[in-house]
């Protein structure tokens, strides 16, 4: 069993959870009703692969979800804090 992280990039008609893994560059897509964890856009999982390749566990990875978040945090800050272009058109 190969063990391999990924994001919920998008959740299609709110019934599918599309997951990109970029370890085997490749994306899932997985039912939400399925799964044992309430998956949303923006998680961080590591999912458990069998030898064909398949799911056969999805589970949440909150510390890298959260670490993610405070990246994308920091750098929306730094872009509010800009004056501006200093190109005029």
């Amino acid at each position: 069993m190969k063990k391999v992280s990924g994001i919920v990039d998008r959740i299609s008609e709110e019934t599918y959870a599309v997951i990109i893994v970029e370890e085997v560059n490749k994306e899932f897509i997985v039912e939400i009703e399925q799964g044992t964890i309430p998956l949303r856009e923006g998680l961080w999982v590591t999912l458990h692969l069998n030898d064909n390749g398949e799911i056969a566990k999805i589970e949440p990875n909150e510390t890298a979800t959260e670490k993610q978040e405070e990246k994308v945090s920091d750098i929306m800050k730094r872009l509010r804090k800009r004056k501006g272009s200093q190109y005029k058109l």
